[in-house]
Parts: C-alpha cells; sequence; structure tokens
C-alpha cells in the first residue's frame, strides 16, 4: 500500500509539508545566518535543522523496529505530561519552553553544511514514508515519546509536524537578497 492509500496519508503529507516549508525557509538563509545562533544560548538555524532531522530520524528507527528513544520520565509524571501537555500542543502546536531537548536529538557541536544538512532532512522525511508504508501494522504501531510515553502513530506524526512548524517559527527571516 503506498502513502497515499494508507490511512497515514493525510498525516503524512501534513508532516512533509511542514518540513518542505522549513527546507525552503532554512534555505533562504545566508551562510553567516546559517551558522549566528538566534539568541543567547540559542542554537543556530544549523543546529536547528538538524535537531529536526534527529527528532524524525528517531521516529523512523522506533516505527523501524530500530532503537527508539530513551522514555525520560516515570509512568506516573508521563500520565501528568500527557494530562497537562500532550492534548494542548497537539491542539495549538505551542510547546512549552525550556525543556532540554532528548539526547537523543541533540545536535553536534559541528553543523553540516547547509546543502548536506537541507538534503538529509528531506531524506529523512522520504525514509519516514517508506518506513510508514512498509510497516506491517501501522494501526498498531505505539512509538516512544521520551516525556509522554508510548503514542499512536497519528499522534506521534502530528507532533513531528508541530514540531517542525515550531522550528520553522524560530528561523530568523530570510536574508535580503
Amino acid at each position: 500500500m503506498s502513502p497515499r492509500e494508507s490511512p497515514w496519508a493525510a498525516g503524512l503529507a501534513e508532516h512533509r509539508a511542514a518540513v518542505a516549508d522549513f527546507v525552503r525557509a532554512a534555505s533562504s538563509l545566508d551562510s553567516a545566518t546559517w551558522l549566528r545562533p538566534i539568541g543567547p544560548h540559542r542554537w543556530s538555524p544549523a543546529l536547528i535543522t538538524e535537531h529536526v532531522r534527529l527528532s524524525i530520524e528517531a521516529v523512523n528507527d522506533d516505527a523501524a523496529g530500530r532503537a527508539h528513544m530513551a522514555v525520560r520520565l516515570n509512568p506516573w509524571k508521563q500520565f501528568v505530561a500527557r494530562r497537562l501537555y500532550l492534548s494542548r500542543v497537539l491542539k495549538t502546536g505551542v510547546f512549552p519552553g525550556g525543556i532540554r531537548a532528548p539526547r537523543e536529538t541533540r545536535p553536534s557541536p559541528t553543523p553540516q553544511s547547509q546543502p548536506d544538512a537541507l538534503a538529509d532532512l528531506s531524506r529523512i522525511t522520504a525514509i519516514l514514508e517508506s518506513t510508514i508504508a512498509a510497516h506491517p501494522a501501522p494501526a498498531r504501531c505505539r512509538l516512544t515519546h521520551p516525556y509522554f510515553g508510548k503514542l499512536s502513530l497519528a499522534r506521534s506524526l502530528r507532533l513531528l509536524t508541530l514540531h517542525a512548524r515550531h522550528h520553522l517559527a524560530q528561523l530568523p527571516t530570510a536574508s535580503p537578497q
């Protein structure tokens, strides 16, 4: 079954569009802006791009049955996080501030070149679509989120989409040409 025919087609299309918007915005930045942190103690667009890619890669690995992100909270704290934050994030797209990125999604100290980083981001997005299309039981697929625990594939895709849009909003506007 192709991604277009699958019940996940809408979620995948929404995620693909969010990543494409991110890639478009990030590709319009000049090389100095690409490497400059967006604020004190903040990442540069290069590192934000790597973080978004690593997040998609972690979900892809989990969906493919390989390693998944480590759960950071005990079951009680996961329950509280799901009740207080997950529904709100899924509805509004607003992520709570001050939460450190999970270790698996923290970028390396040495950023990739802009073309390589954006190509890798597009590549892993396509791989995720293939992984989901090839999954033997996507309706039963439960993916591990480090703070919320096990989530359905639909919720995981929605969260990934919102995550890409969240970081898109952090990118500086395009440099004047």
